[in-house]
């Protein structure tokens, strides 16, 4: 976007107080300048224009993929990502500034782990829900199918089992015994 050179320069001045202001007159730029970028849809970039460039990031999956578009459109602020993907290689390269790239480089490794964890719980979760085991020792059943289904009638009827329970106490209370 092409500001008004006056208003530009006011906005730089009031972003430059943000940034080297000292306690309430810092926040209060800050503030100030974040409210009028708001009130009018502007980023910093309409602000203080940088040169962008694109950058490759690689990739290990589609859930990486996906991440990373989102991590990109929040720090540039953008709902549609300009990216490319070339076919022959898991990477995406970007177009954002050296400042959004480091945010995004620092991002991307914060989140890329913790995500990997994630959907490794989700998976393990899903095949329990859906009784995707083996069996724990890692040999072929043996039970028959009749078998099979009785022990899980078995287990499902322990599990509804309720019967509250007298508290015992702990030491020679709960053996009966008098204090003496």
């Amino acid at each position: 976007m092409n500001l008004p050179k006056d208003v530009q320069e006011r906005l730089q001045k009031l972003k430059a107080l943000a940034d080297g202001g000292i306690g309430g007159e810092k926040r209060a730029a800050q503030a100030q300048y974040d409210r009028i970028l708001s009130e009018f849809g502007l980023t910093d970039q309409d602000v203080n224009p940088q040169e962008t460039r694109y950058e490759t990031y690689a990739i290990r999956n589609q859930h990486e993929e996906t991440l990373l578009i989102q991590l990109w459109a929040m720090v540039t602020h953008t709902a549609g990502a300009v990216h490319y993907r070339k076919e022959s290689s898991r990477s995406l390269w970007f177009l954002a500034t050296d400042t959004q790239h480091a945010r995004l480089k620092a991002e991307f490794v914060r989140h890329r782990k913790p995500l990997a964890e994630h959907l490794e719980r989700a998976a393990a979760a899903y095949c329990l829900a859906h009784d995707l085991v083996g069996p724990p020792s890692g040999r072929p059943n043996t039970m028959s199918a009749a078998e099979l289904t009785r022990m899980r009638h078995a287990m499902n009827a322990v599990s509804l089992i309720d019967v509250p329970r007298a508290a015992l106490g702990s030491g020679r209370a709960a053996l009966g015994a008098g204090s003496s």
